[in-house]
């Protein structure tokens, strides 16, 4: 339940930040969505983020990995470039209208990479007002 609000809170201050965010949509741009306990990746410690770059997929593609409800995980909107180096994430919390479960699971997001930079010069990913190192598939 904490990490929904902390969600909520970082999606706000993510619009409050003064930059112009890449422009959101209703439902996600993820190509793939799955429990990361499902999957070979190895999740980040609990309450943080990673995110994992592909540059050898056609085009390029991003793995984030997020801790929330698995019910109701939060989504990837938008993506965009904010420098030569970073990206910028916008993720949308559902509204639990559903009934969201309180429990906490790592939950990952494939986003293919937009144009107009060079996926491998990214360094960072910062989603909602965290700032994450980004990984390279190769190297792992």
């Amino acid at each position: 339940m904490r990490i929904v609000a902390l969600l909520c809170v970082l999606a706000m201050a993510s619009a409050c930040s003064g930059e112009e965010p890449p422009a959101p949509s209703a439902t996600s741009i993820a190509i793939d969505a799955f429990l990361t306990s499902e999957s070979t990746l190895e999740p980040p410690p609990e309450g943080t983020s990673q995110v994992l770059i592909d540059t050898a997929a056609h085009p390029p593609q991003l793995t984030m990995t997020l801790w929330g409800s698995t019910s109701c995980p939060a989504f990837p909107t938008a993506i965009g470039w904010l420098d030569s180096s970073t990206l910028e994430i916008t993720m949308r919390v559902p509204d639990g209208s559903q009934g969201c479960t309180a429990d906490l699971s790592p939950y990952s997001h494939v986003i293919v990479l937009p144009e107009g930079g060079d996926a491998s010069g990214v360094e960072f990913a910062r989603i909602g007002d965290e700032k994450v190192p980004v990984a390279f598939k190769e190297d792992q």
